[in-house]
């Protein structure tokens, strides 16, 4: 909120903020971009591999948690609706998604604890959660079809 206090209108505010927006949108796209394209000119790799997919779930996941997070400001700023506890709501569940890309980059082993109830919660989100959660239950489906084979 402070940095609102640096605008002289609301309306500035709120064109920052969907600035902020776009760059995390576009960061995703360009991330998962360069994942693919560098598994591709890969001559030993003729596919994406499931490493790939989790680092780019991973990317995704962190990318959610940032647009829920600005998602959250934009609308304290813009609606007189939005209370304390809802913003510290959405917050904790910004954090949550932060912390499962971050599991599933670095391979916790408490990464799928996390990431599948956060990929059912997603599910409701349309259309970025739904596209999120389905890839993630792609993806784990066809981890556990790799482990078991």
């Amino acid at each position: 909120m402070a940095v609102f206090l640096l605008f002289s209108n609301e309306e500035s505010a709120i064109e920052m903020l969907g600035g902020w927006l776009f760059l995390a949108i576009a960061i995703s796209v360009c991330s998962i971009a360069y994942a693919v394209s560098r598994s591709q000119g890969d001559e030993k790799h003729e596919s994406i591999t499931l490493d790939d997919h989790r680092k780019i779930l991973g990317a995704l996941f962190i990318t959610f948690g940032v647009i829920k997070f600005l998602a959250a400001i934009y609308f304290s700023v813009v609606s007189d609706d939005m209370t304390g506890s809802d913003f510290m709501y959405i917050l904790a569940g910004s954090i949550l998604y932060g912390v499962a890309g971050y599991s599933m980059i670095y391979t916790t082993p408490w990464s799928f604890k996390l990431c599948i109830p956060l990929s059912a919660v997603s599910l409701i989100f349309i259309p970025l959660g739904t596209v999120l959660g389905l890839y993630y239950f792609w993806f784990y489906i066809r981890h556990v079809q790799s482990l078991r084979s």
